[in-house]
């Protein structure tokens, strides 16, 4: 979809594993519930899934815009299990107690960004201006049933990086973040091929970058004057030690005063 949403999917995997109770199982797509229940059948799960990508352009700006997406995080309790050491029935009213004392927990990590990735997930999300919370259950033709919660985040995001450069800001702190990674899952082999794609197709300058960001073509690029500014060949720039700012434009009591300004 993109590397935005790619970055918040991974990010709140990885927060939700150190928020949620620690049996729990945290996917990074949707999936059949039922399968993962009958495989087991007192695990709870959560699944972390990004769609909706919508970008407001004025122009060609295709790294550009007003990106948003809704980020979709979805609940499923087994008729059984244990929480933080509590044994719960969630056939009854423990299914919604345990589901609200669940999203407060989320909340709580992305709010707080005490962990790294909770952190990172809050540099890539900039608002949050609508939450929506679903309850339901959900049932097999042979009345196997689980209590589920969907909390679909509405999110203003981070644009797309720009090509060409060496990562900087948040896409570094992602590329760290990914490289430091422990887990088995194999994110960690990510972080090399991320850092090339995002260097693609090599060095350019930061003219040439700010005319991809801008979505202007290689014509209207031209056509505005617009290019890296050449080198005279004369040698270190000269530095400017003092000036004269001619400021009897400005309301002053003195309109004819002007201000000398000197390096320090």
């Amino acid at each position: 979809m993109s590397l935005a949403a790619f970055a918040i999917r991974v990010a709140t995997v990885r927060a939700l594993q150190a928020a949620l109770p620690s049996n729990f199982v945290v996917i990074d797509s949707p999936v059949d519930p039922f399968a993962q229940l009958e495989n087991n059948p007192s695990t709870p799960i959560a699944t972390v899934y990004t769609g909706g990508l919508k970008t407001t352009h004025e122009g060609r700006e295709i790294f550009g815009g007003d990106p948003s997406l809704d980020l979709r995080i979805q609940l499923f309790l087994p008729e059984t299990t244990t929480l933080a050491g509590l044994a719960l029935d969630t056939r009854g009213r423990g299914a919604e107690a345990t589901l609200d004392m669940l999203y407060f927990i989320i909340s709580r990590a992305f709010a707080t960004g005490t962990e790294p990735w909770a952190a990172l997930w809050g540099e890539f999300v900039l608002t949050t201006p609508e939450i929506i919370c679903s309850s339901y259950d959900i049932e097999t033709m042979n009345h196997v049933r689980a209590a589920a919660r969907e909390i679909q985040f509405k999110c203003d995001i981070v644009q797309e990086p720009i090509p060409g450069a060496v990562p900087a800001g948040v896409w570094a702190d992602l590329i760290a973040l990914i490289g430091a990674d422990t887990q088995t899952d194999g994110l960690a082999s990510l972080a090399a091929w991320l850092t090339t794609e995002l260097e693609a197709p090599g060095a350019l300058s930061q003219a040439e970058r700010d005319r991809i960001f801008l979505g202007l073509s290689l014509f209207e690029f031209s056509q505005i004057g617009m290019g890296p500014i050449a080198s005279t060949g004369s040698g270190t720039a000269p530095v400017m030690s003092q000036g004269t700012l001619d400021d009897t434009d400005i309301s002053s009591p003195d309109p004819d005063a002007s201000t000398t300004l000197t390096a320090p």
